[in-house]
């Protein structure tokens, strides 16, 4: 078995897809599902299917220390505008 062969076998067993850009090499080219310049690669990566499925109801463990990180910058944020304190007014002229 030769290298693109063993490269076609696991991208079936791993049901993944090739994108390749158009300066690649012609053999990388070959065995690639796309290929094309970065843009049109952008495209289509964006439409295939994600085998990483995210569900809200049971995030995992490293998106519940993310939203604790974010969560405590967010008190770090002054608030816009800033509040005037109680009992100042401004003076009329």
């Amino acid at each position: 078995m030769n290298i693109k062969d063993e490269i076609k076998a696991l991208k079936e067993q791993k049901n993944a897809v090739i994108l390749a850009h158009y300066y690649v090499a012609d053999e990388i080219q070959e065995i690639a599902d796309y290929v094309g310049d970065s843009f049109a690669l952008s495209k289509t990566a964006a439409t295939l299917p994600n085998p990483i499925r995210f569900d809200s109801a049971h995030p995992s463990s490293y998106i519940l220390k993310r939203q604790g990180q974010i969560l405590r910058l967010m008190k770090l944020v002054p608030k816009f505008p800033p509040e005037e304190p109680t009992g100042s007014k401004k003076k009329k002229k």
